[in-house]
């Protein structure tokens, strides 16, 4: 029954996230094959995110994470019913194509095809019935278990002993654990089974299609080598152990916690929104650019403390980037406006 269970997670996660980056950003799938699955994830993480913070410095003693449950799951279905109502307008106004048809593949471009997907299908069957043993399991499970299973207090009980310990900022301020406790409680299913089984089938397919939405920038004309380049990603990251703390190495073995989500997926999407405003004759940031920077940027405050300085980092240098390209003030107050929102999280760091 759980691994049903897991199954629906899944699919509600992919369906949600396609249903939303198809609808709330149209462009999307004009970028990149899938990439509208990889924004809509964006919407699903930044949502949790505008929640729960709340949410955490508001509890008491009753309300906490089941206000999270609630809130969370009617402000999704509004934006799903948002997002299939835009997509019905667009496609009764013909501005949308239901369906596309693009040239069959040739022989070698099968090859590579089937090569990679064969690659990613062996990481993931490696992720989910395989173990890999975490010390961070120990803080970030044990939390997801404890909210998943009833717990409403959110990040306010030491979970090795279950001890009242008052707010624990440094965790509360990226709740990642919580996303995954908000599946099992609203599946009945043990929190460490979607964290260890759920979380790697869901995460793992969505930043390859982040990397096959860079390949098409690199590669516009050439398939093949856009399959070559994939093949490439996919073979690295498996042979990726040079290092404990490389991304590859949470991809494959940490994709339950925040850090994961950060490295692989909410860092390549804003390098792919860099590249996607950069690789235009004029730069310019429009407004579905704007807006899916924001939401990335409140996706990476839930995934990790760090998530915040890493992506001021890359909004930085995007900024210096548009005075080399000689961009107007209006587009250079864009490109700094997305900051604001890792400068709040981190000024909430310094005085809690």
């Amino acid at each position: 029954m759980s691994i049903i269970k897991i199954i629906l997670i899944c699919l509600i996660i992919y369906s949600a996230a396609y249903i939303l980056g198809r609808g709330l950003f149209p462009a999307l799938k004009d970028k990149g094959t899938g990439l509208s699955l990889a924004g809509g994830l964006m919407v699903i993480f930044a949502s949790f995110y505008a929640v729960t913070l709340p949410a955490v410095f508001l509890q008491d003693d009753e309300n906490g994470m089941n206000v999270v449950m609630w809130v969370y799951s009617v402000l999704i279905c509004i934006c799903l019913i948002v997002s299939i109502a835009l997509t019905i307008m667009r496609i009764a106004r013909k501005k949308e194509k239901i369906v596309v048809a693009k040239p069959m593949l040739d022989t070698k471009e099968t090859i590579y095809l089937a090569l990679f997907i064969g690659i990613v299908l062996f990481q993931l069957f490696k992720a989910a019935f395989y173990a890999y043993a975490d010390g961070d399991d120990a803080y970030y499970i044990a939390v997801a278990q404890s909210l998943g299973s009833g717990q409403n207090s959110l990040y306010m009980h030491d979970p090795y002993t279950g001890e009242a310990r008052g707010l624990m900022t440094r965790y509360a301020l990226a709740p990642f654990s919580a996303w995954v406790a908000y599946f099992a409680r609203l599946f009945s299913v043990n929190a460490a089974t979607v964290a260890h089984i759920g979380m790697p089938l869901s995460l793992i397919p969505i930043t390859y299609v982040i990397y096959n939405a860079v390949g098409e920038k690199l590669f516009p004309d050439n398939r093949t080598k856009k399959y070559m380049f994939l093949c490439l990603i996919a073979v690295f990251v498996m042979f990726s152990h040079y290092s404990y703390n490389s991304a590859e190495v949470f991809l494959l073995t940490r994709a339950r916690q925040g850090k994961e989500a950060l490295a692989n997926i909410i860092v390549p999407m804003l390098f792919f929104e860099i590249l996607d405003i950069s690789g235009e004759e004029e730069w310019k940031i429009t407004n579905e650019n704007l807006i899916m920077i924001i939401l990335i940027c409140i996706s990476a405050a839930l995934t990790s403390v760090f998530g915040n300085v890493l992506v001021l980092i890359m909004l930085f240098f995007n900024l210096v980037y548009s005075f080399v390209r000689k961009a107007g003030w209006k587009e250079r107050i864009k490109a700094a406006v997305p900051a604001i929102v890792n400068l709040f999280v981190l000024f909430l760091y310094a005085i809690k």
